[in-house]
C-alpha cells in the first residue's frame, strides 16, 4: 500500500480542522455559559461560513476571499466543538463528581446490568481480591432518596477474600455499597471519578443473558482466549497475568509487578494500542494475502475484526484510537487515496471527540494521542540522519560482502528502535511527570528492551490464539515461548529498577514548564524541516 511520508510539503487540511475542534472542545468543557448563548453564536458562525463560501465562489481566484472563507470555516468548527462539549458537559452533571461530592460516603443500593467483564485489580492486602466492573443502573435507592442514578453507568469495586464470583457482561446484579468520589489530581469532572465500593457479601447475582448479544459473544470469545493463553503454563500465574494483560487488555497485574513497570516507565505496554492492532491486523493481512485478495479491499475484512477485538478488550482510549486510525489508514485505497498516518490520527481524534467530547479530560486519551503524534513527527527526524549514513556508497565498484550488508541491516534496526523509544519518551515525559508525579530517566533505556520484547510476546500470543484454536498442542508451544520471553522481560525490568535515580518523584510540574518543553520540540521540528 502506498503511504504518504510526514512532510511539510503535503497539505493536510485535517490537521487544522482537528486543532480548532480540539480548542473548541477544551474551552467548551472548561467554561460555564448559558447553552442558549452558545447556540446563538454557533448559529451565527454557520451563517457566516455559508456566506463566506458563497462569496468565495463568486470571487473565484481572489486571495482575500479565500482567506475570509478559511477564517469563517475554522471559526464555525471552533463554535460547533464548543457547543458540543458544553452540552455534553451539562448532560453529565447529574452523575458528576461535582454532583456526587455532596453524597460521598453515603450508602446506595442499586440493581442493574453488568456493562463490561470485571477486572481483578491489584491489592496491597494479602488474601484479598478486588474486582472492578461497570453497572448500568436500572433502579437505585440512596439515603434519603436525594440522589437518583437510574439509567446511569457507574463503576463498581467489590472487595472480598481470595476467590469471588466475578460478574460477567450481561448479568443482572443487586449491589449495596457506598459512594466514593476520587478528588485526586488528574481525576475527571464527569462520572468516571465516581464509583460505588461494596463488599462481595453485599453483591447478589440475579440473572444472566441480558445486554447486547454481539457484546456477549465478544466477551465470551475473550474469556475463551484468556483460557487458551494459560494452556501448559498454568503453574506460572505471574506469567499468565502478564500475558493476558498484554494480549487481551485485562488488568491482572499484582501490586508489586505493576509498581515495577511504573518505576521503569514501561506500564504503557499494557494499554491496548497501535502495537496490538499492528500485530492483530498483520496476521489478518497475511491470511488475506494467502487468498490473493487485493489491498484495496482489506479494509472490508479488517474493519469488523478489529472492531470486535477493540470492543472485547475493554474499549480503552488507546485501543479505540488505534482501531479508528487503522480503519482510516487501510480504507484509504477504497476511496482512491494514499494512506497517511498523520491524517488518520487527526480524523480519529475528530471522530472520538465528536462522539464523546469529555474524552479530552481523560489522561489516557491525552497520553495516547501525544505519544503517537510524537512518533509520527519526531521519529523520522531522529531516525533519518543515521539511516542515511548506513546506506551503501553508490560509487563503490565492488559489491559489499554479506557480512557488511547484514551488519548495516542490524544497525538500522537497532537505531530505528532507539529512535522510536527516544521519540515516544520526548513526547510523553512531561505529561507522565504531571499526571503521575514520576520522572523516569531510565524509561528510555527500559523501553529499548521492553518494546521489542512486548512485540514478540504479542506476536507469539496471537499465534497461540489463532493456531491453538485449531490444535491445542500448538498453543502449548507458543505459550512456553512466551514463558521464556516474559521471563527475560521481568529479569531486565528488575535490573533496571535497581539503578539509582532511575525514577524520581516529582511533587508538581508547572504548566509553563510543559509548554516550554513542547515549544522547544516544535522549534526542533521546524529547524529540521527547513
Amino acid at each position: 500500500m502506498d503511504t504518504v511520508p510526514v512532510s511539510h510539503d503535503v497539505r493536510r487540511a485535517s490537521v487544522c480542522i482537528t486543532l480548532f475542534f480540539v480548542l473548541g472542545t477544551y474551552y467548551g468543557l472548561s467554561t460555564d455559559i448559558v447553552p442558549l448563548h452558545i447556540l446563538m453564536v454557533a448559529g451565527l458562525s454557520w451563517i457566516f461560513a455559508l456566506l463566506a463560501v458563497f462569496y468565495s465562489s463568486i470571487k473565484a481566484g481572489s486571495v482575500g476571499a479565500s482567506w475570509v472563507t478559511t477564517v469563517c470555516i475554522f471559526f464555525c468548527i471552533y463554535c460547533t466543538a464548543f457547543l458540543s462539549a458544553s452540552l455534553s458537559s451539562l448532560n453529565q452533571k447529574r452523575c458528576s463528581g461535582y454532583a456526587c461530592s455532596l453524597y460521598d460516603g453515603h450508602r446506595i443500593e442499586m440493581t442493574g446490568i453488568i456493562d463490561a467483564d470485571a477486572d481483578v485489580l491489584p491489592s496491597m492486602k494479602p488474601h484479598q481480591t478486588v474486582i472492578q466492573s461497570y453497572l448500568l443502573i436500572e433502579k437505585s435507592e440512596s439515603e434519603g432518596d436525594l440522589l437518583v442514578l437510574d439509567n446511569q453507568r457507574i463503576r463498581i469495586i467489590l472487595y472480598g477474600r481470595d476467590k469471588l464470583n466475578i460478574p460477567l457482561y450481561g448479568e443482572r446484579w443487586k449491589i449495596s455499597g457506598r459512594i466514593f468520589v476520587d478528588k485526586r489530581k488528574g481525576s475527571f469532572s464527569d462520572g468516571r471519578n465516581v464509583c460505588v465500593k461494596a463488599s462481595a457479601f453485599d453483591a447478589r447475582f440475579i440473572s444472566d443473558s441480558n445486554g447486547w448479544w454481539l457484546a456477549r459473544r465478544c466477551y465470551a470469545a475473550r474469556r475463551a482466549a484468556s483460557a487458551l493463553l494459560t494452556v501448559g503454563i498454568s503453574d506460572y500465574p505471574n506469567t499468565t497475568d502478564i500475558l493476558q494483560s498484554l494480549v487481551l487488555g485485562y488488568r491482572r497485574l499484582s501490586y508489586e509487578m505493576r509498581q515495577l513497570f511504573v518505576f521503569t516507565g514501561t506500564l504503557h505496554i499494557f494499554a491496548i494500542s497501535g502495537s496490538h492492532v499492528v500485530v492483530f491486523g498483520g496476521i489478518i493481512v497475511v491470511v488475506l494475502g494467502m487468498f490473493r485478495i487485493s489491498s484495496i479491499y482489506w479494509g472490508f475484512f479488517l474493519g469488523p475484526l478489529l472492531c470486535a477485538y477493540t470492543f472485547a478488550s475493554g474499549m480503552q482510549s488507546s485501543a479505540v484510537r488505534a482501531c479508528i486510525m487503522a480503519l482510516i489508514y487501510w480504507s484509504a485505497p477504497i476511496v482512491r487515496r494514499r494512506a497517511d498516518a498523520l491524517t488518520a490520527l487527526c480524523i480519529s481524534a475528530l471522530l472520538i471527540l465528536s462522539i464523546a467530547p469529555t474524552q479530552l479530560q481523560e489522561t489516557g486519551f491525552i497520553l495516547s494521542f501525544v505519544c503517537v503524534l510524537g512518533l509520527i513527527v519526531l521519529f523520522p527526524l531522529i531516525n533519518s540522519p543515521v539511516q542515511a549514513l548506513l546506506i551503501p556508497d553508490p560509487l563503490r565498484l565492488q559489491a559489499e560482502s554479506k557480512t557488511i550488508t547484514f551488519g548495516r541491516s542490524v544497525a538500522g534496526i537497532i537505531w530505528s528502535t532507539v529512535s522510536m523509544s527516544l521519540a515516544a519518551w520526548l513526547a510523553s515525559v512531561p505529561l507522565i511527570a504531571y499526571y503521575f508525579g514520576n520522572f523516569t530517566p531510565i524509561g528510555m533505556l527500559s523501553n529499548l528492551i521492553v518494546i521489542p520484547l512486548s512485540f514478540f510476546v504479542l506476536l507469539t500470543g496471537c499465534l497461540s490464539l489463532v493456531l491453538g484454536a485449531c490444535v491445542t498442542s500448538l498453543a502449548v508451544v507458543f505459550n512456553h515461548a512466551n514463558l521464556f520471553l516474559i521471563g527475560i522481560m521481568m529479569w531486565a525490568m528488575d535490573l533496571m529498577a535497581r539503578i539509582p535515580y532511575g525514577s524520581v518523584k516529582v511533587e508538581s510540574v508547572p504548566m509553563w514548564g510543559i509548554t516550554l518543553w513542547y515549544f522547544l520540540l516544535g522549534l526542533f521540528v521546524f529547524a529540521r524541516r527547513k
